[in-house]
């Protein structure tokens, strides 16, 4: 059968959230290991920021945020994240495999009073990145601004959408960004 280590102790996680702090972890400390130059802390902010770019993350967009933050991803952490079945990637982005992950960042940055200025620094990575007319970017600042708590910046946001779906007469999708208004 299978036995431990001589001096290794047995653990097994009782819930989720256990496993998968554990997980992160282990993520962080190889990713420290091969990535000297950095913290586990720093390493742990660049991955609260593609927690709250989303699932799928674009290796533009998540630089661009970190920049803003004045934070470097390690050119490893992908890799690493891959390796420990964390992600998949592609040319231009990566998406996190396992949603428990995503979900314990995002935890651990609302917990640490981070997420609301996550979602400011993504709302601005939109800002900077794309072109106002652009549909999917001017949702997703609106929805980076209402995470953010940034309230009084949403307005402006949010009538050029209302005003796009009218013109379009999507009177459906009006109604949902008035009720997000209100």
């Amino acid at each position: 059968g299978y036995q431990l280590r001589p001096g290794a102790e047995a653990f097994l996680p009782t819930t989720l959230e256990q496993l998968w702090s554990t997980r992160l972890e282990q993520l962080l400390q190889s990713t420290r290991k091969r990535a000297e130059l950095f913290s586990e802390f720093e390493i742990q902010k660049t991955l609260e920021l593609a927690a709250a770019i989303g699932q799928e993350v674009l290796f533009r967009e998540w630089g661009n945020a970190c920049n803003k933050e004045d934070l470097t991803v390690p050119s490893v952490l992908v890799d690493e994240m891959i390796t420990q079945g964390f992600a998949s990637a592609g040319h231009q982005a990566w998406s996190f495999t396992h949603e428990g992950l995503r979900d314990l960042l995002i935890l651990r940055a609302k917990e640490a009073g981070r997420w609301a200025a996550h979602n400011h620094v993504c709302a601005a990575m939109i800002d900077t990145t794309y072109e106002k007319s652009d549909q999917g970017a001017s949702e997703r600042l609106t929805n980076y601004l209402i995470e953010a708590g940034a309230y009084d910046l949403v307005i402006e946001p949010l009538l050029h959408l209302i005003q796009k779906a009218l013109i379009r007469c999507d009177w459906d999708l009006a109604r949902t960004y008035l009720d997000d208004v209100e």
